[in-house]
């Protein structure tokens, strides 16, 4: 017999960690003649992150470098021509520089610099909101959102700082800073 995955949606009181779980799995058989269903422990711990909410129409005023785009030293795809280089193998068609190679014996290609946004650093407690959850989730939201649009995003919690980083680890790393934050 093939097992089945399927996705559950689960709501949770609070954010933090949850340690212990009763699941029940119900259902109806045949067509709602009898309910069959079957309870399962699970003792893994699970971290609730702030629920995003998003607070876009409510100013921005802790967040450092909204707009634009800096060149960087590291070669990219989609930035200025840094400089034109040899041709090695492995490089895009379309970054061939088809004049040049046509003056000189071999392909030159287009070196461009890579483009990186602007770190952003931000303070959940100076975000809108009437309390602290709002806040919280607020900056959840604009972690996920920054971190999608590859901004390197900080975190800034009282006298803690996280510098700011990039991906998914990153990510969830912030994330769950912000769900524990405030539950000494």
């Amino acid at each position: 017999m093939k097992s089945k995955k399927s996705g559950v949606p689960v709501t949770f009181s609070a954010r933090g960690d949850h340690c212990s779980h009763r699941l029940t799995i119900s259902s109806t058989f045949p067509i709602n003649f009898f309910i069959r269903h079957r309870h399962i422990d699970l003792h893994r711990a699970i971290t609730v992150f702030p629920r995003p909410l998003s607070c876009h129409n409510q100013g921005k005023s802790n967040l450092q470098h909204e707009h634009g785009t800096q060149d960087t030293m590291q070669r990219g795809y989609e930035g200025d021509i840094s400089r034109i280089g040899d041709y090695v193998g492995g490089e895009p068609l379309k970054m061939i520089h088809w004049k040049l190679s046509a003056r000189h014996d071999n392909l030159k290609i287009k070196e461009l610099a890579a483009q990186q946004q602007p770190p952003v650093e931000i303070e959940p407690l100076a975000l809108p909101g009437c309390d602290l959850e709002q806040k919280l989730s607020c900056a959840s939201y604009l972690i996920n959102d920054l971190i999608r649009r590859h901004h390197p995003v900080g975190l800034k919690l009282g006298s803690e700082l996280i510098s700011p980083g990039f991906g998914t680890n990153h990510k969830i790393h912030l994330l769950k800073v912000l769900a524990h934050y405030g539950q000494d």
